[in-house]
């Protein structure tokens, strides 16, 4: 979220959008939390409670790249990954793609390579939510099929709500795009500007070209009434 002040308006409020953008990018990304109740006890439910129905999950299984042995942190860490790949990320029968959920530390690095080194070539491998930095080599050919980007300004009337929101977005094999809710009432595709996203297939469209296209828009809204 971006909090706002100064002068009313859309024209400034775009402006302020622009500058928050663009010195809250590098730290944008790290703001997402998770919450637990651990307030709430669970009660062992009575003997004749119903059982949960089964769930068939033939047709994909769920486990770690690298089990739950302890890793050392110091020079034996690599053997150690490789060893613990080696044990429990092996595709089985007819399993042709893998799923790898949130990667980010050297641990995950090391396990990825070696999968990439094993599937790299004959499986459809699939990566969400990755925060590795920097990439490992072995995903250079690799693809961003799908990104999300939300951005939310505070509005200046009301204070502690929500003023114009963007959402960047891509979606294979469409190039990025923007997209603006001003008035609270849906959001609608930015246009009115012809430059072209400088995003990649591997990296978001800059803070720059956001504030650009979401000025845009505004200024083509204003021009309509």
């Amino acid at each position: 979220d971006f909090g706002f002040g100064g002068e009313s308006g859309e024209g400034s409020e775009v402006d302020d959008f622009r500058k928050q953008l663009m010195t809250s990018w590098d730290s944008a990304g790290d703001d997402t939390t998770t919450t637990t109740d651990e307030g709430s006890k669970s009660s062992t439910p009575p003997v004749s409670a119903k059982k949960p129905p089964q769930i068939d999950n033939s047709s994909h299984r769920l486990w770690s790249m690298i089990g739950n042995k302890e890793l050392s942190t110091g020079p034996d860490m690599f053997d150690q990954v490789i060893a613990a790949v080696d044990q429990h990320s092996i595709l089985q029968g007819e399993e042709d793609a893998l799923i790898i959920l949130s990667p980010y530390d050297t641990a995950d690095i090391i396990a990825l390579r070696r999968i990439m080194a094993r599937y790299g070539q004959t499986r459809t491998i699939v990566i969400v939510n990755s925060r590795m930095e920097p990439m490992p080599r072995e995903l250079a050919p690799a693809v961003l099929v799908y990104g999300i980007l939300p951005l939310i300004a505070m509005s200046r009337q009301k204070e502690g709500e929500a003023g114009l929101k963007a959402l960047v977005m891509k979606r294979f094999p469409a190039d990025w795009a923007v997209y603006v809710d001003v008035y609270g009432d849906g959001f609608v595709e930015a246009t009115g500007s012809s430059l072209g996203s400088d995003g990649t297939d591997k990296d978001f469209p800059s803070p720059a070209w956001i504030a650009q296209r979401v000025q845009a828009h505004v200024e083509g809204l204003s021009k309509k009434q």
